[in-house]
Order: structure tokens, then C-alpha cells, then sequence
């Protein structure tokens, strides 16, 4: 038996012997020195002042047999923070965290750092007697001045660690980087907790992040981006801010604002670059960066990807006998038949021309058969208020799947395209697949 677990051990034992009344003096000695001990540990950890709270806290329940226990910390410079392990109540808040309102509590005043009180709703008694909770309290207040020491410095650097983060800020931001936000706005001097909630069109809704609780003097704003960024932000403070905290706030807030514009301004930018002007749909330029990213998913997940390749047949006619105009109709037509019968996921291009392209991950020969099949099937409908009567516009489709018809994606979309032609040649209106006999 190594010697951590027979201390392990010993030390489960010693708890229970408590909870059954045994008065020993080194058992309770035992038991206080161990807790002490892990109490001191938690000072070299560089834990956050609320960290330290909850890790205290859970350390006195863990090491002595005690099973509820409240821990309040009152900073000289900082809100109070509350930690309870086994108690439901509503000492989280922080117009409602009066430690001494337990049956037992102890207080320790740290000179120059703040206060400290330990409270519970059972205490045995050889550990009241013991004095437990006061020797638990001296121990967590003199562990407060290293840990305060630690936070005055997060927070002296708070302001320029939140610019950081905003600067750092880039075109794939999200979830993660709206929460590391929110945990440093909550740490602007004067603050204790902050809400920040983004919504923008390309997220398809509102992304927001809350780190501490919302009580104390709260300070709201909002700012609108070209009507494409709406943002709100929430800061709470113990006190009345001073006007050097909002000029601190206001100033972090145009500095994000500005750069939520840089990057709504740059996906505009991008997203235009990648989208066919006429037709709305993706270009050849975003499909190499799909294909790309279709393959390392394939590669990862084990999995197909399908290219499907359409050409409209004879549109040459509709562009002599009607004009380019309706011809562009026609066109754009097509493009949102090809989105309607497609996955969210999926990417629909024009490939050029009257060429479109289809790329659909996790998906094999049977499923981009069944897609090809069913714009085979609405193709010639679609453009009856466009076309006259005597004009059916049909399409072409060539499939090609990745790995089973190439391994890179130049070699599959040159199978695709080589089953279009081969449905072109065999009477167009139809579907043709890399590896498969022909349909006719």
C-alpha cells in the first residue's frame, strides 16, 4: 500500500469516526491539519478570486466532515464573492449573501486585503470545539492576499488584455471567442460581471455569452452595424461606476464596433468575390475552397463526397430565338431549382456558361442519383412562365464521387465531367455516373 493511500485512508476513516462522535483530539487535529494543508495549496495554483472561492469551499467539504458550507470573501477593493457547496439558497446573489445567517460561522479580518466568513448548517461538535471554522477562515484570509495580489494584477491588465482579444478578433469568430470577451469585460475595473450578446446575419441569429451574475449597478449599451450587426453589452458593478470606469467601457465598445465593421466589411467583400453576380449562387472560386473542405472531411470521417456536373440542353437556342435576357432568366431559374433540391450544406455553383455544378458532401452514387433524378423530373416545369409553350428546356447531369471515381478533387470532377458528355451523346435529358452503365 503506497503511502498517499494509506493517508487516504486514515483520513476517510478519522471522518467517519467524527460523524459517529468521537471527541480524539488527533483526530480532529488530524482532519484540521489536513484541511489547513490543502487550504495553503490552493495559494499556488494563480487561481481567480472567484476560482479561489469555489476551490476553498469545496476543499473544507472534501477534507472534513462537513457536508454544506457557505464561503463568503469580501475584498476591500473587489465585490464580495459567495460560494456554497450542498446549500440551496439564494446566496449567489449579492444582495443576499449574508454568511452569518448559518447556524455556525466564523469571520477573519484580513488587515489591508478584506474579509473572510466561513459558515455551515452542521458542525460536529469536537470540531466546534476545535475551533475548525475560525482556524479555516484565518487560513483562507491569509491565502486571500496572495490570490488579491494575483487579481489586481488581472485586472490592472484588463483593459489592454480586452483590447487584445478584440484586435484578435477575425472573420471565423463565434461562440468561444464572445465568451473569452464577455470574461474580460467582466474584469474591467469596477466590474464583477458582463453580458454580451451579438446578432448578425451570417450567424442566422444571436450569439451571446454571460460571465457573473447580473446584480449591483448595471450599465447597458448597444451598438448597430449598417443594420447587418446589432450588439449588446451588459456591465455590472458593486458601485456606482466612476466616469474614468464607462470612459474605459465606451472607449473598449467603439474599439469592437470598429472591428465587428472591418470584418462584416471584409465577409461582404469575400462573400461578393465568391458568388456569381447573375445568379446568386456560388462561383468557381468558392467551390475550390469547398473542395478542399469537402475532401479533409471525407478523409477524416471516412466518407464520400459527390460532384454532380449539369449542362442545359441546347441553350444556345434560347439565347438566339428569345435573347440574352430571357436567357438569364432561364439561367437564374435554374439556379434556384438547384437549391431547392439540395441540403443546406451542400454547394451550389455555376461552373460557367450554362454549366452548374452540385457539390454535396456524405453523399454516394444513390444519393446524387436521386437528386439528379428529381431536377430531371422539375427541370422543364420550371420555366413555363418564362419559355413559350414550344420550348422545353431540359438538362444534362454527370456525377462523379470522391474516392471511388478519383483521389484528388480535380480527378473526380474530370469524371463528372466526362459522364455529362457521355449523357449529352447518349440523348441529353438524362443522368450519367462515373462506374455506372448508361441509363438508356
Amino acid at each position: 500500500m503506497s503511502v498517499i493511500h494509506a493517508l487516504s485512508e486514515m483520513h476517510r476513516e478519522a471522518v467517519e469516526q467524527i460523524r459517529a462522535g468521537d471527541h480524539n483530539a488527533f483526530l480532529v487535529g488530524f482532519l484540521t491539519t489536513s484541511t489547513m494543508l490543502e487550504l495553503a495549496s490552493l495559494t499556488s495554483a494563480d487561481l481567480r478570486l472567484d476560482e479561489y472561492v469555489t476551490a476553498a469551499a469545496e476543499t473544507i467539504t472534501q477534507y472534513a466532515p462537513i457536508d454544506r458550507v457557505r464561503l463568503r470573501l469580501e475584498p476591500d477593493d473587489l465585490p464580495p464573492i459567495v460560494a456554497s457547496v450542498g446549500i440551496r439558497t439564494a446566496a449567489d446573489r449579492l444582495d443576499d449573501t449574508d454568511a452569518d445567517d448559518l447556524p455556525f460561522s466564523a469571520r477573519f479580518e484580513a488587515e489591508g486585503v478584506g474579509s473572510v466568513v466561513v459558515s455551515t448548517v452542521d458542525l460536529a461538535a469536537p470540531l466546534q470545539e476545535g475551533g475548525f471554522l475560525a482556524i479555516a477562515a484565518e487560513h483562507i484570509g491569509k491565502g486571500l492576499q496572495q490570490v488579491m495580489e494575483a487579481e489586481r494584477r488581472r485586472r490592472r491588465a484588463a483593459v489592454a488584455d480586452t483590447l487584445a482579444l478584440i484586435a484578435s478578433l477575425n472573420e471565423q469568430w463565434g461562440q468561444p471567442e464572445l465568451e473569452a470577451l464577455a470574461g474580460a469585460l467582466a474584469m474591467l475595473p469596477g466590474a464583477h460581471a458582463a453580458h454580451i450578446g451579438v446578432g448578425a446575419n451570417r450567424l442566422a441569429g444571436v450569439l451571446d455569452a454571460t460571465v457573473g451574475l447580473l446584480v449591483g449597478e448595471l450599465v447597458e449599451r448597444s451598438f448597430t452595424i449598417d443594420e447587418r450587426v446589432q450588439a449588446d453589452v451588459v456591465i455590472a458593478y458593486r458601485d456606482d461606476p466612476t466616469g474614468e470606469h464607462t470612459n474605459v467601457l465606451d472607449e473598449i465598445l467603439a474599439t469592437l464596433a470598429a472591428n465587428l465593421s472591418r470584418i462584416e466589411q471584409n465577409i461582404r467583400l469575400t462573400s461578393e468575390a465568391e458568388t456569381d453576380q447573375l445568379t446568386g449562387v456560388a462561383n468557381r472560386r468558392r467551390v475550390g475552397k469547398s473542395l478542399a473542405a469537402a475532401r479533409a472531411m471525407a478523409d477524416r470521417r471516412n466518407e464520400p463526397f459527390a460532384v454532380l456536373l449539369f449542362d442545359l440542353d441546347h441553350f444556345k437556342s434560347v439565347n438566339d430565338r428569345l435573347g440574352h435576357a430571357v436567357g438569364d432568366q432561364v439561367l437564374m431559374e435554374f439556379a434556384v431549382l438547384l437549391q431547392a433540391n439540395v441540403r443546406p450544406f451542400d454547394t451550389v455553383a455555376r461552373w460557367g456558361g450554362e454549366e452548374f455544378m452540385l457539390l454535396c458532401p456524405d453523399c454516394g452514387v444513390s444519393g446524387a442519383v436521386a437528386i439528379s433524378q428529381r431536377v430531371l423530373d422539375q427541370c422543364p416545369g420550371s420555366f413555363d412562365e418564362i419559355l413559350p409553350p414550344e420550348m422545353c428546356q431540359t438538362t444534362s447531369v454527370g456525377i462523379a464521387v470522391y474516392p471511388e471515381h478519383g483521389r484528388t478533387p480535380e480527378s473526380v470532377i474530370h469524371a463528372a465531367d466526362e459522364a455529362l458528355y457521355r449523357a449529352k451523346r447518349e440523348g441529353r435529358d438524362r443522368w450519367a455516373a462515373a462506374g455506372v452503365p448508361s441509363t438508356v
